[in-house]
């Protein structure tokens, strides 16, 4: 029995844009709160696409934090994704978000059933344990997202967390860029924290502490292209 019956039910997926054969698909995992539908790529999007990206915007939900139904949901949209359009085991999967789609984009990459070549970090929630006191806000998504099962909420905190999972993270470049001025998610308690630790384990991780930028909103255009560049690296050439 399929999860569901049609791809575009459950994400956004920008094939009309692609005119080339796909040489490569980019998941992009969504913020907190985002609760829409997309009608059409974002100006990014249409760079990958004239690159031969085929773009997929997950609907995964607006207080997941990836947690095991959403990686499932996001697992069987990308199996779909390549059924449907007849991608071979060569075209590399990418993945990416800011906010609580960069904890998504680690997190997924952590679990997922197909692994990615590449995972791309905006402003990324890292460390959930934190966060789930950093604001106001937080604490009531962490309790529907994490802590209505039978099992303590501290594992499945650390299940959940990139930061302690950083051994079993997957061995491919890592592209975070986290801005000194964000005060939604605090660069000092989570990426800080996070690019230490896996490099600290081998991992390949580039850094980008952007001067000056608040919460994910790139303002400096070399920043964005090197993020952008980043991706495009990894498309099936």
């Amino acid at each position: 029995m399929k999860m569901f019956e049609n791809l575009t039910d459950v994400a956004y997926i920008g094939e009309e844009f692609v005119k080339t054969p796909v040489r490569a698909v980019i998941l992009t995992f969504h913020g907190l709160g985002y609760g829409g539908m997309k009608s059409g790529p974002d100006t990014d999007e249409l760079e990958l696409n004239a690159n031969g990206a085929l773009c997929v915007f997950p609907y995964y939900g607006p207080w997941s934090w990836m947690n095991r139904n959403s990686r499932a949901l996001v697992d069987e949209i990308v199996e779909r994704v390549y059924i449907e359009f007849g991608l071979g085991e060569d075209v590399p999967l990418i993945i990416r978000g800011g906010s609580m789609g960069g904890h998504a984009a680690l997190n997924y990459a952590r679990y997922s059933k197909r692994r990615p070549v590449a995972v791309a970090c905006n402003c990324p929630v890292t460390d959930p344990v934190f966060h789930s006191t950093e604001r106001t806000d937080l604490p009531r998504t962490f309790l529907l997202a994490y802590g209505m099962g039978e099992e303590p909420i501290e594992e499945v905190f650390r299940e959940n967390s990139p930061v302690e999972q950083v051994e079993n993270m997957p061995r491919v470049p890592y592209f975070i860029v986290h801005g000194t001025d964000d005060k939604a998610v605090s660069k000092q308690a989570h990426s800080d924290v996070f690019v230490r630790n896996m490099r600290g384990a081998g991992h390949n991780v580039e850094y980008i502490e952007a001067q000056n930028m608040g919460h994910c909103g790139f303002i400096d255009f070399d920043i964005y292209r090197r993020w952008q560049d980043f991706v495009i690296s990894f498309i099936k050439k």
